[in-house]
């Protein structure tokens, strides 16, 4: 849009190089706002208005430690009830398994509903860490069907302006390169991805 700024907000420029991120509602360009998380933006006859869509109930800090055992039946059914809402419709579905226990329990989740997902891993070429190995053994356990994507650094420099625009900023891992060098790939035979993505930060995220 010709009115939107281009100009760099060279005062959060050390916020996105510190997290990677600039934390909403500031953003890399002058005089441009994001929505927070939780909210959107409607706007018609009435002008325009930021509404909050969803607030997380947190615990309170006095909050009683629930039971084990009874924490794991509920997220299990939680992650069961995900998964069935998920394989609703006719459109044809698939997973991005990388063989850690997101992915993993989604798989098997699945398959005790009925759903036959194929899944889809993403392998570095020249990469020592390599999660495909791990993906195929439980691919070959949950008997499903498994299928490897190759991705070399032509590939992900190749991409990178494209998966820039679609982010409409910087990207702050090269995550976003290979989900679309994915999401190409399954295109004809997937229109809907399942992943694990999110679990971690679900259960109070990871150390980096």
């Amino acid at each position: 849009l010709p009115w939107v700024s281009r100009d760099l907000a060279l005062d959060h420029l050390s916020e996105y190089l510190s997290f990677r991120y600039v934390h909403a509602p500031r953003t890399l360009l002058q005089d441009v706002a994001a929505l927070q998380p939780g909210h959107l933006l409607r706007f018609d006859a009435r002008g325009l208005r930021v509404e909050r869509w969803h607030r997380t109930r947190w615990a309170s800090a006095d909050a009683p430690i629930p039971d084990a055992l009874e924490t794991e039946r509920h997220i299990d059914s939680l992650l069961r009830r995900s998964v069935q809402k998920r394989l609703q419709g006719d459109l044809p579905k698939a997973l991005l398994l990388s063989g850690g226990l997101d992915s993993s329990s989604i798989l098997r989740r699945a398959r005790d509903l009925g759903g036959k997902l194929p899944c889809f891993a993403v392998a570095l070429s020249g990469e020592q860490v390599d999660e495909s190995g791990l993906a195929a053994r439980v691919a070959g356990v949950l008997d499903a069907e498994h299928h490897v994507l190759r991705i070399n650094d032509r590939d992900i420099v190749d991409v990178l302006p494209e998966a820039s625009r679609a982010m409409g900023q910087p990207l702050p891992t090269a995550a976003a390169v290979l989900q679309l060098l994915l999401f190409r790939q399954i295109r004809p035979d997937a229109r809907v991805m399942l992943s694990g993505d999110g679990g971690d930060e679900v259960l109070g995220g990871r150390g980096m």
